[in-house]
Formats: C-alpha cells, sequence, structure tokens
C-alpha cells in the first residue's frame, strides 16, 4: 500500500514474501477478463494463495485457494488436482 501512495503508474501486489510490481493497468484480474474475452470463454477457474491473487480469484466464474492460504475463494482444497478434479466432476 505504501508503495501504491508513492509511485503513480505502477501497482504493488503483496505475495507471501514479496510484492509483485506492474504497470497500473495490469494484473491477474485483468488478465483473466482478457482472455475469457479474446478466446471466447463463458467459464474460468482460477487457483491462488496470496493477496496477489486477488484479483484473478475475483475475476473467475470459480475460484480455488489452499486451506493453509492467506484469502478467500469458492472453493477451499488440499492441491491443484482436488482442484481440477472438482472442475471435471460438473
Amino acid at each position: 500500500q505504501e508503495l501504491n501512495k508513492l509511485f503513480q503508474g505502477i501497482k504493488g501486489f503483496q505475495n507471501r514474501d514479496s510484492i509483485d510490481i506492474v504497470h497500473i493497468e495490469c494484473s491477474k484480474g485483468k488478465a483473466i477478463l482478457k482472455i475469457k474475452e479474446l478466446f471466447h470463454i463463458k467459464k474460468i477457474s482460477a487457483i491462488g494463495d496470496s493477496f496477489n491473487d486477488i484479483s484473478m480469484l475475483k475475476a473467475a466464474d470459480q475460484s480455488f485457494t489452499f486451506h493453509n492460504a492467506l484469502i478467500e475463494a469458492d472453493i477451499r482444497v488440499d492441491s491443484v488436482a482436488n482442484a481440477i478434479h472438482t472442475i471435471m466432476k460438473k
């Protein structure tokens, strides 16, 4: 938050032990929306585990995170394989 206040044109996203710094117009959430638009995808799922993934999880139609994650999502899983299994069951 401090970096976001100090510098115009960039956005810092907190990760567990680091900060992702990107152009102000860039985020994982915007990437999800652009992928859906470009490839005409009706439903997309995403998995993340830290603060830098929040925009992506909000943009996804179905979101996953791990039991020990610091953030919220639609479904908590033990592994990526569990998330894929859940998606494939539908």
